[in-house]
């Protein structure tokens, strides 16, 4: 039995938080090591919480355009000072 079968079984109730912890690590270490050819054109991208602008934590763009060290995205709710037609530069 896989470990997902385990989860949605109920198998593993007691260790959901400790289960949860690791990949909240785990996530967090992968989406560190990107780098700005991991991303396409027209990949749909999420602003995290290393985003200066707060209000943009948590929503989402479509990457229109690579630059030399920055995506340029276009975010798909218009917020702020991003609610203009052109997409905004984004570090990766």
């Amino acid at each position: 039995m896989d470990i997902i079968a385990q989860i949605e079984s109920g198998a593993l109730d007691a260790d959901l938080v400790k289960i949860k912890e690791a990949v909240d690590a785990r996530l967090n270490v992968a989406r560190a090591s990107r780098k700005l050819d991991d991303y396409a054109i027209g990949a749909r991208v999420r602003f995290n919480e290393k985003t200066a602008t707060r209000y943009m934590v948590g929503q989402y763009a479509t990457v229109i355009t690579k630059r030399q060290k920055k995506l340029v995205v276009r975010p798909e709710v218009a917020l702020g000072r991003f609610a203009r037609p052109n997409g905004v530069p984004a570090e990766v």
